[in-house]
């Protein structure tokens, strides 16, 4: 199937011309709405007669979070990937309703559809609405962002293309969050100058600090961490059971992200990592899958381990960044125990309030004025946690969903699950490693999210999406 669309490029381009000139007219006195309106038809334009490009600009803005790379709109966060996609889901419905092309069907359409529904149902409930709102219709965008990847990657030359520019991208972003790391560390002890970040692109706190804790172009530190660990099993996995002449490159992949992975100090990323490799091997053996060879896989993620463990820790800084990350009984500021069930524990008396359908999304855990507000400032813990988020995704669901959400979630991800059970072995042997490598990070990240939650970021809802339609092309053009 070809990804240039048979579109009229005289009529689309007269179309484009009027539209703009009648924005210049009638907003004139808004250059940037003006301007906005222009790039946006350019981009129907160009992608209506090049779909593949959407793709792979949204894989190449993916991981742009920061602050300096999105703007607010009505105080929603608008990413640059979020604006891709927007203009790339406009061509998909041009070409739908001009019956162009058929939309793909996916296994998680109707668990996925309940669950934004739910999402919506559970607005009424809500104390903080406009936020609730801003949220739902951001898992909403989300969802729609999955259709465009499944819809736009329908070859398998198409799908290898945009994974491997995915890789690229990913290990660049690792490279940069190390850089910066190493950045730090030089400015410290060897009294250079080199630029770690700045306001738009790390939190105030860490400017300058000794190591400039890698955010790569991240907006939380925690999120570089989920993607070290995505690409650190992603990495693992092609080395170990990737034949070709590209094993080296894999290994130098692998390297890269454990060593991110190490030095993004995420508990939940390092938990995840390593509960998925186990996970996988019992999953290797319910999909009887003959080209994976765990024993290769261990040994290499053992000895990385080892080797990132004996180089760095004997430096002082970073044993007492170890103890401060690992510290049980630490203030709750240090300490991702107390932290994780304090809020845990009042986000479920928050539930109980509505335990069918939740509270709304994003809805605050504790408000001020009431009696568990009270309790938190006797306890003297009102200012350690943030009133606005919950730091486990399952409790989250719990608390803006409810039982119906959560439930309907589980559901949707043991599809996700069984279907890629089911489908992997069929698939020729490249197909069935990558898209074994895909699943497995994929698992990691849902396995962090036991203590995070980055259901909100896109490049979940990406890595999920390629997964699937990787198993659906391979299929289909076998």
């Amino acid at each position: 199937m070809s990804n240039k669309i048979p579109v009229k490029k005289k009529f689309v381009f007269l179309a484009v011309v009027g539209v703009a000139l009648f924005l210049g007219i009638m907003l004139s006195f808004k250059p940037l709405l003006v301007a906005g309106g222009v790039a946006f038809f350019g981009g129907l334009t160009v992608f209506l007669l090049k779909k593949e490009l959407a793709i792979y600009l949204i894989i190449l803005t993916l991981f742009f979070e920061a602050d300096v790379f999105s703007f607010e709109l009505y105080g929603a966060r608008i990413r640059s990937s979020q604006i891709i996609a927007s203009v790339a889901l406009m061509v998909l419905l041009i070409l739908f309703g001009s019956r162009k092309i058929q939309l793909n069907k996916t296994p998680l359409d109707i668990y996925l559809w309940m669950y934004i529904g739910i999402n919506f149902l559970a607005l009424k409930n809500s104390t903080s609405l406009n936020r609730s709102l801003k949220i739902s219709i951001l898992l909403l965008s989300l969802a729609l962002l999955y259709y465009v990847v499944i819809n736009f990657v329908t070859t398998k030359e198409l799908f290898l293309k945009v994974f491997k520019l995915m890789v690229f991208v990913g290990l660049a972003e690792i490279a940069y969050g190390l850089y910066q790391v190493v950045a730090g560390m030089s400015n410290t002890y060897l009294g250079t100058g080199f630029s770690i970040g700045h306001s738009g692109i790390m939190q105030q706190e860490y400017l300058n600090s000794p190591w400039g804790r890698p955010y790569g172009t991240l907006f939380e530190p925690d999120w570089y961490g989920a993607i070290a660990m995505f690409f650190a099993i992603l990495c693992l996995i092609l080395y170990s059971f990737d034949p070709s002449k590209k094993r080296k490159l894999y290994l130098g992949g692998m390297i890269l992200s454990l060593t991110g992975l190490f030095f993004s100090f995420v508990r939940a990323s390092w938990v995840g990592f390593v509960c998925a490799l186990v996970i996988l091997v019992i999953v290797r053996n319910i999909m009887k899958l003959k080209n994976v060879k765990f024993d290769i896989l261990y040994k290499l993620s053992f000895l990385s381990l080892l080797m990132i463990l004996l180089v760095f820790s004997f430096s002082p800084s970073v044993n007492s960044i170890i103890r401060q990350r690992l510290a049980v009984e630490a203030s709750p500021s240090t300490s991702i125990f107390p932290t994780r069930f304090i809020t845990s524990k009042y986000a479920i008396k928050s539930f109980l309030k509505n335990p069918i359908f939740g509270n709304g999304p994003g809805s605050p855990i504790v408000e001020e004025g009431t009696e568990e507000y009270d309790e938190m400032v006797d306890e003297g813990l009102s200012s350690l946690v943030n009133l606005e988020y919950t730091y486990s995704l399952p409790v989250s669901l719990l608390t803006d969903t409810g039982v119906v959400g959560l439930l309907l979630f589980v559901l949707l991800f043991v599809k996700y699950v069984r279907f890629n059970i089911r489908n992997i072995p069929t698939l020729d042997s490249d197909f069935q490693i990558i898209n074994f490598a895909l699943f497995g990070g994929v698992l990691a990240l849902f396995i962090s999210y036991l203590a995070t939650n980055g259901l909100w970021i896109p490049f979940t809802w990406v890595f999920l999406a390629l997964n699937l339609a990787g198993i659906k092309v391979a299929q289909e053009h076998s």
